[in-house]
């Protein structure tokens, strides 16, 4: 046997050892990630679904990413109504939807002159003055 395959071999050796050991370790004390004690620095997701202890949902977010900006929005359990803040081009905007529909909304925004605006919109989709 050569050398470099003998420590080949070694290295395989180890690694199976390595990888039996850390299951059952893992096994008899679980990682903070599946009991939720744990504490994160950075977190790199497209979604996040929020359960109760038995697994039925509680809310959801929503992430987008595109060239100008992103957004994130959050719904309740069993409901349309969601609260979206993002970022776009020329700024951002905070958008908060009814519960049932999305004709019913109030958004507060920048434009592409740097002016603020708020707009709403009552139940059947009409503009407010």
């Amino acid at each position: 046997m050569t050398m470099n395959r003998k420590a080949g071999l070694y290295a395989v050796i180890g690694g199976v050892v390595g990888a039996v050991l850390t299951m059952a370790v893992c096994s008899v004390m679980p990682i903070g990630a599946q009991n939720g004690d744990a504490t994160f620095g950075e977190i790199t997701c497209t979604g996040l679904r929020v359960v109760d202890a038995g697994g039925d949902g509680l809310a959801g977010v929503i992430m987008g990413v595109n060239k100008n900006g992103g957004m994130v929005q959050v719904r309740g359990k069993g409901s349309t109504a969601a609260v979206q803040v993002g970022i776009k081009e020329h700024g951002g905007a905070v958008a908060v939807y009814g519960k049932g529909s999305d004709k019913s909304r109030a958004i507060m925004s920048v434009n592409e002159y740097g002016n603020g605006g708020v707009s709403a919109w009552d139940k059947n989709g009409y503009r407010l003055e």
